[in-house]
């Protein structure tokens, strides 16, 4: 029973589920912000986040079982190929979990559950079609992470508008380039470009400057200039990071090193998506986000042996 246990442990990844919710919250509360008559419903937030994680581990274990075969062809360590669960176990878990999803988000709303819907397709393609392919793969992934965004809107606003303001679209679209960047990176680990690699790291780090930099003008943001401290210590925390892990891969340019910095950029969402929500003025949603990265950071050290690579995120 414990080992079963450990195997499905191992397909859902769960220390990044943390990032997921982050897009979800992210959504929810700047969609909030832009129809203030609206109030936060916590009832409605919890089953976002359930939401928000059958979603994800769904998704992520359907594209374990989707590639499959060119796992176990590169011999790569993924559950599957190992042997320890049929890819057949593997699909019906995954597919039971994005179910649910639906189901759940449906309950709420029905723009919800369309939404939901969309999601649960993006996962299948990118597993099915488009994960071998490195632009498509990124575009296809990126898109599936802006889409949480908006799902977070469903929620916020279940009868609509979906996005109730156009300049919420600026969030989604920046949280779509950032996971296009970061799995572009991620697209490295079989062709080890350095010279790609450290051009695409680079226009990570602008992307993160760029949008704390927007904290600080009045007529864009509502930020106090607390939070926008704040957060400017946290995305400069992040970049540090990634500016690390890249001098470690400029150094040592393996599949180990190019994987330690993709979960050190994955982990960076939380605080762009933080950084989304400081632009409401709220502060304690804002830093209800940041505590994300206290579960991630404790569940990535902890869940090292399920899952490989993760522990060197946090070296």
């Amino acid at each position: 029973m414990l080992s079963v246990s450990r195997e499905y442990a191992q397909l859902l990844r769960f220390p990044l589920v943390f990032t997921l919710w982050s897009d979800f919250l992210a959504g929810y509360f700047i969609a909030l912000a832009a129809v203030p008559q609206e109030r936060p419903d916590s009832l409605h937030v919890i089953v976002m986040l359930v939401v928000a994680t059958f979603l994800g581990t769904g998704g992520m274990t359907l594209m374990d079982c989707l590639t499959w075969e060119s796992e176990k062809e590169h011999g790569r360590e993924r559950p599957l190929p190992a042997g320890l669960l049929s890819a057949h176990a593997g699909f019906a878990f995954g597919l039971i979990l994005m179910l649910v999803a639906i189901a759940c988000a449906t309950l709420v709303s029905a723009l919800a559950g369309l939404m939901a819907v969309l999601s649960a397709l993006l996962w299948v393609i990118y597993g099915s079609l488009t994960s071998g392919l490195p632009l498509v793969g990124s575009v296809n992934l990126a898109l599936i992470r802006a889409l949480n965004v908006i799902v977070g809107m469903a929620f916020a606003l279940p009868q609509g508008p979906l996005v109730p303001a156009s300049e919420l679209w600026g969030p989604v679209a920046a949280l779509f380039g950032y996971v296009m960047l970061i799995t572009q990176i991620a697209s490295e680990t079989t062709r080890l470009n350095r010279e790609r690699l450290l051009r695409v790291i680079g226009a990570t780090v602008v992307v993160l400057v760029v949008f704390n930099a927007l904290l600080y003008f009045p007529r864009i943001s509502h930020c106090g200039l607390d939070v926008c401290l704040l957060m400017s210590v946290f995305i400069g925390a992040v970049i540090a990071r990634l500016l690390q892990l890249a001098r470690r891969v400029a150094r040592e340019l393996t599949p180990e090193s190019v994987e330690k910095l993709v979960i050190g950029g994955f982990v960076g969402v939380i605080v762009l998506n933080a950084n989304f929500i400081a632009f409401t003025g709220n502060a304690g949603e804002t830093l209800g986000t940041l505590f994300l990265l206290l579960p991630t950071f404790l569940m990535l050290r902890f869940f090292h042996v399920l899952f490989p690579g993760t522990k060197s995120a946090m070296d």
